[in-house]
């Protein structure tokens, strides 16, 4: 299983008709290139990091490419609209020059005007340019703050990691082990919630009696900001048994940790699951695990499944038509707000679209099909792609981000990974 990779966004905003017409230009999904610069220009590098805003309006990543604002060696984090074609550099501090150290990890609200980041920069607030903390960039104010610190305004005294807001941009969650956050007395790392309404930061990885646990990170908050979804194997979390990771959702405001990694007969998975995105409010998860006793698994392979919370079933969402699971690993899942289109990448050959490469799926919950994403505007696969991942899917579903070197796709050259934005969706 690869347990890698950041987390990326998946959560967003409205006005998804309004905006469809606007970015689609002819019949059909199109494919764009969102990793390029204002006049046109592909990324003259690598880029990582994949996020996209609610309407597929605005996406994200992060690059060292030289061509780029505020370039200076350094990974910086920069937002593309795809109506406007205008790129802006997230990680810059209040005089506007570039994070003097490495930023990644980026995750859109739902209109795109905040993102979050994690970076180690000592010119962004109160940087010391080793501890990567988490900040919150306002593209319309062009403000940078702080999200990992304790009630008392400090910054984290560890790095942070796993950044992600929600769809109003009020909410950033994060995991860490830092030692003056809530709670972190008798923990390793934890996942936290920061309010930056209230400005205050708690700790969500809980059991229902209050108690702290450990997280062992991908701490997502919902859309809504009032659920968070976080891994822990602690035995004092429900069904824990101190060894085996699993999935869980903590409800912050009646203070309850459900565990969703079960199957439909409400047993626990077997083995360790993790890599959760939650819906806009919770409801439905999805996550990838490795456990025999969940619907498809045979314990070798990771396979994406979608829990439904209220109707207590768990679905399994990489397979074929015919229901056999995946052949090969199948990671990073993103879904849709609704909890209606679970996204995620593989190379299985049993699956839709080219053998021996990593495509980028879409698995709809209406007509239980599963499409290949990772294609060019005139609908072909993204050829010879030794990464397509991970997929972004917009919170209406109808925009999916993703990268890929293919290089049938414009703005690519088979030497760069590029980001990519596709829709609107079928």
């Amino acid at each position: 299983m690869r347990w890698k990779g950041s987390r990326r966004a998946i959560f967003a905003g409205v006005l998804a008709l309004t905006l469809s017409v606007a970015l689609a230009s002819g019949a059909g999904p199109k494919t764009r290139l969102a990793s390029q610069t204002s006049t046109g220009d592909p990324a003259a590098s690598g880029t990582d990091g994949t996020a996209i805003s609610g309407n597929g309006q605005r996406a994200a990543f992060q690059s060292t490419a030289a061509n780029l604002p505020g370039a200076n060696g350094k990974s910086q984090v920069y937002v593309y609209d795809l109506k406007t074609g205008k790129l802006k550099l997230a990680t810059q501090d209040g005089m506007g020059a570039p994070g003097d150290q490495n930023s990644s990890d980026p995750w859109l609200s739902a209109s795109g005007r905040f993102v979050a980041f994690r970076s180690a920069a000592s010119n962004l607030p109160e940087g010391d340019g080793a501890t990567a903390q988490i900040y919150i960039r306002d593209l319309k104010k062009g403000e940078t703050s702080l999200a990992s610190r304790n009630p008392d305004g400090d910054p984290a005294d560890a790095s942070a990691t796993d950044p992600s807001i929600s769809d109003s941009g009020r909410f950033v969650a994060f995991s860490s082990a830092a030692a003056n956050l809530p709670g972190s007395a008798s923990i390793g790392s934890g996942a936290y919630v920061y309010d930056r309404k209230m400005q205050k930061v708690v700790l969500a990885s809980r059991t229902d009696d209050e108690a702290p646990v450990d997280s062992d990170g991908s701490a997502v908050v919902s859309g809504d900001g009032l659920h968070v979804t976080f891994t822990g194997r602690d035995a004092d979390l429900p069904d824990g048994d101190g060894s085996t990771e699993r999935v869980y959702v903590r409800n912050l405001t009646k203070r309850t940790t459900r565990l969703v990694s079960r199957n439909s007969q409400e047993e626990p998975a077997d083995d360790n699951c993790g890599y959760a995105a939650p819906s806009s409010d919770a409801s439905s998860v999805a996550f990838i695990c490795m456990a025999d006793n969940l619907p498809g698994g045979d314990g070798m392979n990771s396979l994406v499944y979608v829990r439904d919370l209220d109707a207590g079933t768990t679905r399994l969402v990489s397979a074929t038509g015919n229901g056999t699971p995946a052949s090969n690993d199948t990671d990073d899942p993103s879904i849709s707000g609704n909890g209606r289109a679970v996204s995620f990448y593989s190379d299985s050959n049993n699956l839709p679209g080219l053998d021996d490469t990593y495509d980028v799926y879409v698995y709809s919950a209406g007509s239980g099909k599963l499409t290949v994403a990772s294609r060019n505007s005139a609908g072909n696969f993204a050829e010879d792609s030794s990464e397509a991942y991970p997929p972004a899917l917009s919170r209406t579903g109808a925009y999916i981000a993703f990268r890929t070197n293919a290089e049938n796709l414009a703005g690519t050259d088979g030497m760069y990974t590029q980001l990519f934005v596709r829709g609107p969706l079928d």
